[in-house]
């Protein structure tokens, strides 16, 4: 489900038709704006109106978290791909050496659901900071123990903000099969009989050890803030916020109010040489250019691990 521009949209739709995908169906929070692809066959729109929202589980209109359960469990019984992969508009998931169609096929015809690691996106040496997803490094979740000093040595006043070291979520994005017993499809993993499906690629197949999910946690400055407007604004309920995004909430809020939003935002999704070290040394660290047009053309990018910084 998303909300966004018509450019994301289209960024969003190559994207995953370069990966390999057969359908893509979007299910769009108001009214879609148009964009080039929208007439392909490929791709299909469904505009999610308050009738459909007030079906979820709760019964309100503005919780996200029950509206996209809804619709992802609606769209997996109608799914007739071998696949169903539950994704984001600012979510890219990305195999090095090979398009995700590719990468399905390492997946035994036992397993029913699989789950891709998250990397959250931010701005490092030689990034266009003033640009949408003009970034290649990616932040992975810390272990418990680093996550509770790294935030303070590389966010310091911030550190409050970050789970595992990450602004976003660090559950990951997950693909059940066509067919798959499930009780629900929620935005990060399925249920069938109350457990959660699915097996962690980079844990269980090899060839995949180095796939994750490219987050963009912030697109870019300026829809970032717009994003945290929004919320301030209630126009987007989100039940269940964990600590650090209330965190986040009251200090965007504040930061909006001062003036001093681009600054915070600078501090939070664009780091130097020094802390990406710091994260590279630690093994939290991808750099790929996710967007190159062939993507089986970046193998050789810091190794396909992110364990260098360029």
């Amino acid at each position: 489900m998303m909300r966004e521009s018509g450019s994301v949209i289209s960024r969003f739709v190559n994207y995953y038709l370069r990966q390999g995908a057969e359908n893509i169906v979007i299910y769009f929070d108001g009214v879609c704006p148009d964009f080039p692809e929208r007439q392909m066959p490929s791709v299909s729109v469904v505009e999610f109106d308050e009738g459909l929202k007030s079906k979820n589980a709760t019964g309100d209109p503005k919780d996200m978290l029950a509206n996209q359960e809804l619709i992802y469990t609606m769209q997996h019984s109608k799914n007739e791909s071998e696949w169903m992969l539950v994704v984001d508009a600012d979510e890219f998931v990305y195999v090095p050496g090979m398009r995700l169609n590719e990468a399905f096929l390492e997946v035994g015809s036992d397993v029913q659901s699989v789950r891709f690691p998250v990397g959250e996106a931010i701005w490092g040496p030689g990034d266009l900071i003033d640009e949408e997803f003009a970034c290649q490094y990616f932040r992975l979740p810390a272990g418990k123990i680093v996550s509770l000093i790294l935030p303070f040595v590389l966010y310091g006043g911030n550190a409050g903000l970050f789970r595992r070291g990450l602004l976003g979520h660090v559950s990951g994005k997950h693909a059940i099969r066509c067919g798959a017993a499930v009780d629900k499809v929620s935005a990060h993993f399925s249920k069938f009989d109350g457990k959660p499906l699915g097996v962690w690629v980079h844990q269980e197949f090899p060839k995949l050890k180095y796939a994750f999910v490219a987050h963009f946690d912030a697109i870019g400055c300026e829809r970032w803030i717009e994003k945290w407007r929004m919320r301030h604004a209630d126009e987007v309920r989100v039940f269940g916020m964990g600590r650090g995004r209330v965190a986040q909430a009251h200090v965007t809020k504040r930061a909006i109010a001062e003036g001093t939003e681009a600054q915070l935002f600078q501090s939070l999704y664009s780091l130097g040489f020094w802390k990406l070290s710091i994260l590279s040394a630690l093994g939290l660290l991808r750099h790929s250019n996710i967007f190159a047009l062939d993507p089986g053309a970046e193998v050789n990018d810091s190794k396909s691990r992110g364990d260098r910084v360029a």
